[in-house]
């Protein structure tokens, strides 16, 4: 991806999206082993963390591509397909 404000920002969105109670839950999915080849983020690094601090660190851990990749695959897993629906729909805009 060749817009890495724009990337951060999209995910920045999403995860404010959540709300309190599913943003906590999203950072329990983080914290397992759900997807190949994506370390889980030890909960103890995600407690305290806002939506914009759970993007940053996502994006310093998998990348760009993987944070995205694996932020979708949460959204769905939670059926938050409205908001992943949203993301990958403003990354793509992003990348043209």
């Amino acid at each position: 991806m060749s817009f890495p404000f724009l990337v951060l920002h999209c995910l920045c969105s999403a995860l404010d999206e959540l709300g309190s109670d599913k943003l906590k839950r999203f950072k329990l999915y983080l914290s397992e082993r759900i997807m190949e080849g994506f370390e889980p983020i030890p909960r103890g690094q995600l407690e305290q963390c806002d939506a914009t601090e759970i993007a940053s660190k996502m994006k310093e851990v998998y990348g760009e591509d993987g944070a995205v990749k694996l932020t979708l695959t949460i959204l769905r897993m939670m059926s938050c397909n409205v908001i992943a629906d949203r993301l990958q729909e403003s990354i793509t805009s992003a990348g043209q």
